[in-house]
Parts: structure tokens; sequence; C-alpha cells
């Protein structure tokens, strides 16, 4: 059974049934990281302990609140907002709520009141260092107020803070081992913008990816549920590979 995605904004606010009382976890999850893992991960946990009438959600933003607060650049997503979707799918959540820019200007209080309330939160799972509502004023003591709260704070193996901006960085540097790390998985792009000039072929990042330090990268290309190892250049804005006619038969 899959997810359920409900959008909230202010003028229209989606009501889970009465009798389901909600789990949620909060974020605006650029990229599931280990430690986003963790906290879906006890979400789950949660509703076992609970019983059928607790409900799981996520709810996220439909654009990186980042980009909506003008914090930092549009082309510095770690993955694409169905992509972000697809991997939620991995975790069975009854529902996801994504939340529009306008919910940026509420304080937390109105946030408990239009948000969590409407959706019959009960339990609320975050990172310990969570901030919520206008000019970040909630935190994890606001939202005990009203909410049982488990917080959770998630390091690396050097001891700090996983986070997504470190993963950013890191690929920006083009350090691909520790990204893996962190994410829990292969990093993966992907794109279906790209075209084929005799024995290469050029792949163009989506407009608004964050690039990988440019240089000769060795990746598992797949086209067509089939895989090969090869060595790809990552320039600014394209990646440049060799293509065999097996390869060639497939992309173009």
């Amino acid at each position: 059974e899959s997810m359920i995605v409900k959008t909230i904004n202010l003028e229209n606010q989606y009501f889970v049934e009465d009798n389901e009382k909600l789990i949620v976890t909060i974020g605006a999850f650029d990229a599931l990281h280990i430690g986003h893992k963790k906290l879906f991960n006890e979400l789950i946990k949660e509703k076992r302990k609970r019983g059928q009438h607790y409900k799981t959600g996520v709810i996220t933003f439909s654009k990186h609140p980042d980009f909506s607060l003008q914090k930092r650049e549009e082309n510095n997503i770690l993955e694409t907002d169905d992509n972000k979707l697809k991997s939620f799918n991995d975790y069975n959540l009854d529902y996801v709520f994504l939340l529009e820019k306008e919910v940026l200007s509420l304080t937390y209080q109105d946030f408990h009141r239009q948000i969590l309330d409407a959706i019959n939160t009960e339990i609320v799972i975050v990172g310990k260092d969570f901030k919520y509502g206008h000019k970040a004023l909630g935190n994890i003591n606001t939202l005990k107020d009203d909410y049982t709260v488990k917080s959770y704070l998630i390091k690396n193996h050097t001891g700090d803070k996983v986070s997504s901006s470190e993963i950013r960085e890191l690929l920006k540097c083009g350090n691909i081992e520790e990204t893996n790390r962190l994410l829990g998985r292969n990093y993966f792009i992907e794109s279906n913008n790209y075209k084929v000039n005799d024995n290469n072929c050029l792949l163009y990042y989506n407009e608004n990816m964050i690039r990988l330090y440019p240089g000769l990268y060795k990746c598992k290309l797949i086209a067509d549920n089939s895989f090969e190892i090869i060595n790809v250049d990552f320039k600014q804005d394209y990646i440049i590979f060799e293509i065999n006619d097996i390869l060639k038969s497939k992309l173009v």
C-alpha cells in the first residue's frame, strides 16, 4: 500500500480521520542520510509499539525552505523532489504532508494549532537540534509543551553531527567515500537529459542539482536495467563518458 501524499497550506489544510493518531517526523530532508533514516526507523518502531489507531506521517516541504528564504543558491540540492518521495516509500509511511512556503511565516504556536493539531499529532520524532516556526523560535522544548517528543542526535564516525550541508560540502570537494558513508547508500545522479555523439555520451545535470567536484570518477552506469562500470569525466554542468555499441543502442 503506497503512502498518501497531501499538501498543506494555510487555506487548504488536510485533516486525517478522527480516530487516527499521528506519529510524525518533521524536516526538509534534502536527501535521506543516516540521521534521517534513524528518525524514520524510530517512526516505524513507535507505530508497531502503539497499535492500529496510530499512523505514521512525514511533514516536509514541497520546496526546500532554504530556497524560499533565499538562504542558498537554487542549484544546490542533493536529490530531486521525486526521488525524495520515492525514498520515503521504503518506509511504508501512511502520510506525507508537503508544506507550502506560506507555512514558514507561522509562529511555532500557530504551527502547532494549524498544522500539527489539524492532523491529530500525538508523537513527534525529530533531531535534538530541531528548530521550527517563524524565526526558528520553536524547538524540542516548545514541542514538549503539547506533544510526546522523542529526539535523537546522530553523529558520524568522527563524532560530528550528520547534516545535509556537510554532505553538500563533501560533494563539492569530490569526497564520494564519505558522502556514501553519511547517506548510507551510493550517491547517484539521475537525468533524462543527454545526447550521444559518436562514441561519447554527454549527460546533463538536472537544473538544481549540486555539482560534483570536476574530475574523473569510476561509476556504475545504469541504463535500461543493465549496468557497466565505467570511467566518467565530471565537468561543471555535464558529465561525459565513452559508450560501446550495446550502450549506444540503449541510449539512442
